[in-house]
């Protein structure tokens, strides 16, 4: 998250075109911009779990 950052975060995935969700230790990596709006595509279609935001 962005210092400071206050408002909504929003993930759009699954889109032609986007970047690939990052990975580090078996667990996904999040950066999100200073809009607040992730572009990804999933590496699995399960679904997203999220236990930790940092």
């Amino acid at each position: 998250m962005p210092n400071n950052y206050v408002g909504w975060v929003q993930i759009i995935y699954n889109q032609e075109g986007f970047t690939a969700i990052k990975q580090a230790n078996g667990r996904n990596i999040f950066t999100i911009p200073e809009s607040g709006v992730l572009k990804v595509v999933p590496v699995q279609s399960r679904g997203l779990q999220c236990r930790a935001f940092l």
